[in-house]
């Protein structure tokens, strides 16, 4: 997802007490599942799970 997508998004719940962490990756679309890479892409969601918890 773009960046400014993501960030717009965010602002919809700027009272959500829940954590949100927008990562860019460089040399990655935003169709992430079908990308080269997908797996260093995928790393990021455990990666930020064990620093917010």
């Amino acid at each position: 997802m773009r960046g400014p997508i993501a960030r717009r998004s965010r602002k919809k719940q700027p009272h959500s007490p829940c954590a949100t962490e927008i990562t860019q990756i460089k040399d990655r679309g935003h169709a992430l599942t079908i990308d080269h890479g997908r797996p260093e892409a995928a790393d990021t969601a455990p990666d930020f799970v064990r620093r917010s918890v």
